[in-house]
This record gives structure tokens, sequence and C-alpha cells, in this order.
């Protein structure tokens, strides 16, 4: 994936902070898994699991859970 910032970006700065927060750890847990509690929980193993909630979403309907959850769309080159 290549990602590019318009030279008429009104805050270059802020796109490549934005970019930046993307590829960090917890960027890429939330743009995967979404948002603790909300759609996913963290087992005893130390997996992330979707919630019961999310699970049955995915299950019953995936085209409104892809909609509504767009969770693994980021995906950085090289990570």
């Amino acid at each position: 994936m290549i990602t590019y910032v318009s030279k008429t970006c009104k805050d270059p700065a802020k796109a490549i902070q934005l970019y930046t927060y993307l590829l960090s750890d917890e960027g890429q847990i939330l743009t995967n898994y979404g948002v603790e509690g909300e759609t996913y929980t963290i087992n005893a193993d130390g997996k992330y699991e979707l919630t019961d909630a999310a699970k049955e979403l995915q299950a019953n309907d995936n085209d409104r859970f892809k909609k509504e959850m767009r969770l693994g769309e980021f995906i950085p080159f090289g990570h």
C-alpha cells in the first residue's frame, strides 16, 4: 500500500500524525478490532475476541457487520 499526502492538503503535518497513529500498535488494534468492550474483549489467554454482540451481527448479517464495523480495512504495508 502506498499512501500520499497531496500538495493541496490543508494540514500535511496532521495527515502524517493520523497515519503515524494508524500504524501504531494502538491504531492497529482500533482498526482491526474496534473499541475494547464494545466490539472486542481480551480473553484470559491475552487474545482478542469479538464481543458476543459483534459475533452475532457477523453471523446473522455479515453485510451489515462489514458496513457498520469497518474492521480490518486499514492494512499498512510491511506490518
